[in-house]
């Protein structure tokens, strides 16, 4: 009987071993499978951070300085009558309509396609009445209307600035987010 107990025992002490080996292994694929899907989301949202929220930011930076540009080649061009400075205003204004249609496709376009039909009514009375006063000799009605313009452009400036602030504002917290993120799966 005693031998009975002996090998009955064994069985039991391998079976608890066993049993412990199995819930180790289980524990230690869970943790691996969490991290795995811990990693992969991190990997999207950073993803998601540089090719979405950036060309936002940087769009709404390159349409501020846009309008500083064009104002500039405006004034040159109704001060100096250089077409150089109107070519570049031209230039210019086909840019940022492009980068404008660009941002159309962000759901963030929201927020500033007020700006930006105001952008685009600026640049058309630029070029649809300041540019044809000056054409027509009336330099100083094409400077007083320009400079009539100048509140307006900086509105719409400071309007592109504080966006692409805003947006600055949301990389930088997004990134705390995924830095808090990464340290919370290195501590499970």
């Amino acid at each position: 009987m005693n031998k009975i107990n002996i090998i009955k025992n064994a069985k039991s002490i391998k079976m608890k071993i066993l049993y412990s080996f199995i819930m180790f292994l289980l524990i230690v694929w869970g943790y691996a499978a969490y991290n795995y899907f811990q990693n992969e989301k991190l990997m999207e949202n950073s993803q998601d951070i540089i090719n979405e929220e950036v060309n936002i930011l940087s769009m709404a930076y390159e349409l501020s300085n846009s309008i500083d540009v064009r104002l500039a080649a405006a004034r040159g061009y109704v001060l100096t009558g250089d077409s150089n400075y109107k070519n570049m205003f031209e230039s210019y204004s086909q840019e940022a309509l492009e980068i404008q249609q660009s941002l159309q496709q962000y759901e963030d376009f929201k927020e500033i396609e007020k700006t930006v039909s105001d952008a685009i009514e600026w640049s058309t009375i630029i070029q649809n009445d300041v540019f044809p006063l000056y054409d027509q000799g009336d330099i100083d009605g094409a400077i007083a209307m320009l400079a009539s313009l100048d509140t307006r452009s900086n509105a719409i400036h400071d309007e592109y600035e504080a966006f692409a602030q805003m947006k600055d504002t949301e990389i930088k917290d997004r990134g705390i987010n995924l830095a808090n993120d990464m340290n919370s799966t290195k501590t499970i």
